[in-house]
């Protein structure tokens, strides 16, 4: 169990690193969204094994990468960068 929660628990940090900047939520939001992450994936580990936990883990990393992809190319924003800045933020509707 220790290394599927590892496993998400590095995962969130490095996004957080990498994304965080990008998310303008509520910190409580975040810290739910951590909880219930490695909530799912303690009881994955526990019920269903090590492989239905870690597939949990980087299957959602996957499908989040596919949608991200997705829903940048529809409205006209850089992958990598949320360009133009003005017209991410509206979308999100942030401003």
């Amino acid at each position: 169990m220790w290394m599927e929660l590892f496993a998400a628990a590095a995962l969130l940090c490095v996004c957080e690193i990498v994304f965080g900047r990008f998310e303008e939520r509520a910190r409580i939001r975040r810290v739910a969204k951590l909880i219930v992450f490695l909530g799912v994936t303690a009881l994955l580990s526990r019920f269903a094994g090590r492989g239905a936990a870690l597939g949990w883990v980087f299957g959602a990393l996957g499908l989040s990468l596919c949608l991200h992809l997705w829903w940048t190319r529809r409205n006209g924003i850089e992958f990598f960068s949320p360009e133009p800045w003005d017209h991410y933020r509206a979308l999100r509707g942030w401003s």
